[in-house]
């Protein structure tokens, strides 16, 4: 079975790469996305990542940036992904409650970066985010929605908050040219790079098992009970003793069992890959 990530770049003023969008895709062919479920479209990019692909041949020394909603925010999948090379961007119709803004607040703690994306800079989006703004690092400001002739007056309202700021949806040269005498940092659009899409072949396990039996150590950490949920998903098991097996970790024997692997890593680290 084939798995497919979309990656756009992310550039600076001086027309470097830094990062990359990393963004869910259905198939080869189709350079859009195309699902009925945000939380499964996240779980299968986070899989593909770590047990598909593999991230260092997507993002390289970069860092990658995932699109996320409420439902994926409170997923311990999301700790397989390491902070020093991932963030997140939370998506604009992401619903904010205080047991939400604690969750960043918890992974921020942890050292996991946030962008909010397709910003519009409306009273609406204001009133809606700014409990999350203390940790957002980058606002993606949509300059379709706000229009070029708004965009002064937008970057104003957000010049108090100290964050950085991104203009996105960029098309054109003129576009570009004027976000460039303003105080954007970053920028990204099709007049750049359209999203590239990136394929990986192998076993790849059920996305909404991974999740749930990520979950599940978070309950309970014996090696047995954890080596008997995860007998259910042989796939994923699989996927797991070749990532162990691969290098990244420096086992004087090679693993051949899940209770072996929590055993040796401890079950915390087991959860985070």
């Amino acid at each position: 079975m084939h798995t497919y990530i979309g990656r756009q770049p992310i550039f600076n003023r001086n027309g470097e790469c830094l990062a990359y969008e990393l963004l869910y895709r259905s198939c080869e062919g189709n350079n859009y996305a195309t699902f009925n479920d945000n939380a499964k479209a996240t779980a299968r990019v986070i899989v593909s990542l770590i047990h598909t692909i593999g991230f260092p041949s997507v993002i390289g020394t970069k860092k990658g940036y995932i699109n996320l909603d409420e439902s994926m925010l409170f997923s311990d999948a999301l700790l397989l992904l390491p902070q020093e090379n991932f963030g997140f961007e939370i998506l604009e119709y992401t619903h904010i409650t205080e047991p939400l803004v604690a969750r960043i607040a918890e992974l921020h703690a942890k050292g996991y970066t946030f962008s909010l994306d397709d910003f519009d800079c409306t009273e609406a989006m204001f009133e809606t985010y700014a409990p999350i703004f203390p940790y957002i690092d980058t606002i993606k400001v949509d300059i379709q929605a706000s229009g070029l002739c708004n965009l002064k007056d937008s970057l104003a309202k957000l010049s108090s908050y100290k964050i950085n700021l991104l203009a996105e949806k960029i098309e054109t040269q003129e576009e570009f040219s004027a976000c460039l005498e303003l105080d954007f940092l970053f920028f990204q659009g099709y007049f750049f790079e359209k999203p590239i899409i990136l394929s990986g072949k192998k076993i790849e396990p059920n996305t909404i098992n991974a999740i749930n039996l990520i979950n599940c150590i978070q309950e309970n950490n014996d090696p047995n009970f954890i080596s008997q949920k995860f007998s259910t998903c042989p796939d994923l098991v699989y996927n797991l003793l070749r990532h162990v097996n691969s290098g990244a970790y420096h086992f004087k024997q090679k693993i051949t069992s899940i209770k072996q692997m929590v055993t040796l890593l401890g079950p915390q680290k087991f959860s985070r890959g």
